[in-house]
């Protein structure tokens, strides 16, 4: 009996060691002070010693950096000429077997310093580097001999110029920084630059789960603590102006909640491209009266794209491939499990039953 015991905690120790390796990306720095030649790097993390031999790292525009060391806890890597772009930037880190462990969202650094993308709290926002240390956490915390420009309320605009088309729903991230503790209302909208009062977007309110109009705030969209905070938005076009395509301009506005006036605005030029139908489904020229066209099936189709594109830019995620599991809600972190799937998931507790059944069975036996 007591053999089976130690045996089945042997067991249970080393499924539970199956589960807890967890490796990330954690940090990067794409806008150095200087020139970005041979000065930016990213740094990866892992609770358990990883063998890197054959991982590489792939950027936005296809190109890779390749891997080969063995480490645990931090690792800087020190990238060659200039890797990574200061605007829609995003990485990949690829395991031996091509299979895709962590995709960081898109990201923005017009600021030519120290400051750098860092993994926190199950977020990513832009603080000063704690490059090769436990990151810098505390968004308030930033040195009293910076620039008095640092501490200004600042606000940047991001968003994936291939998911802006008329007839999708589509992300904007914004990227907020040095905020005071206060709840704050935000404002995006998509409008014709020759004619500042048409309003062409809509913004999905989640608090009500409704499509108002891109003329009004969202709510207190960013909620107190202050410092620096970067979260999305959900835009549409108004089917008004489904026809639409071009050159046309996004603005956001910041206002604290319940001021009239605005704190901050920015303007930045956005490209709206027209919607390509699947072949899959059929156009109007192409019903008979033996097969009835589904006018929403288009829209379940579109629906469920968008509901991945969610679940990639807020981070709630376990990225596989192309498909981003890290969830918009929590934003949890890569697990790399390094055993089989199932082991990994259940191991632990299968262990934990077989072990129950065995002391079950045994006390029966000796009721016999």
């Amino acid at each position: 009996m007591i053999k089976l015991v130690l045996l089945t905690i042997v067991i249970i120790l080393l499924g539970a060691s199956l589960v807890i390796a967890e490796i990330r990306i954690n940090e990067l720095d794409s806008n150095p002070g200087g020139t970005d030649n041979n000065k930016e790097w990213i740094e990866l993390y892992s609770n358990e010693q990883i063998d890197l031999t054959g991982w590489k790292i792939i950027n936005h525009d296809k190109k890779e950096t390749k891997l080969n060391q063995t480490f645990s806890g931090y690792l800087v890597i020190n990238l060659k000429n200039q890797f990574l772009d200061n605007d829609n930037e995003s990485i990949k880190l690829i395991d031996k077997n091509g299979l895709t462990l962590y995709q960081t969202p898109v990201f923005k650094d017009t600021f030519n310093d120290d400051r750098s993308w860092i993994f926190c709290d199950n977020h990513w926002f832009l603080n000063f580097s704690s490059r090769g240390l436990d990151n810098n956490c505390q968004i308030n915390n930033i040195n009293n001999n910076q620039n008095t420009e640092n501490k200004k309320i600042g606000m940047e605009l991001d968003w994936d110029e291939d998911d802006i088309i008329n007839g999708n729903e589509f992300y904007i991230r914004i990227n907020l920084f040095n905020l005071e503790n206060k709840d704050y209302d935000v404002r995006v909208y998509i409008y014709d630059d020759e004619d500042n009062e048409k309003i062409l977007s809509q913004t999905y309110y989640s608090f009500d789960e409704e499509w108002i109009d891109s003329t009004e705030y969202f709510k207190r969209f960013i909620k107190s603590p202050g410092g620096n905070k970067s979260k999305t938005i959900r835009l549409r076009i108004k089917t008004t102006y489904e026809s639409l395509y071009g050159d046309y301009k996004i603005g956001a506005r910041l206002r604290e909640t319940n001021e009239s006036s605005y704190k901050i605005e920015v303007i930045e030029n956005i490209e709206l491209k027209k919607l390509i139908k699947s072949s899959s489904v059929p156009t109007t020229s192409q019903i008979t009266s033996s097969q009835e066209y589904d006018p929403q099936r288009e829209k379940v189709l579109r629906d469920i794209e968008n509901k991945k594109r969610d679940e990639m830019l807020t981070g709630n995620a376990i990225y596989i491939g192309k498909t981003k599991t890290q969830d918009i809600k929590t934003g949890k972190s890569i697990i790399y499990k390094s055993k089989n799937e199932l082991i990994k998931e259940y191991s632990l507790y299968s262990f934990i039953a077989l072990f129950v059944g065995l002391i079950i069975l045994k006390i029966l036996n000796k009721k016999r």
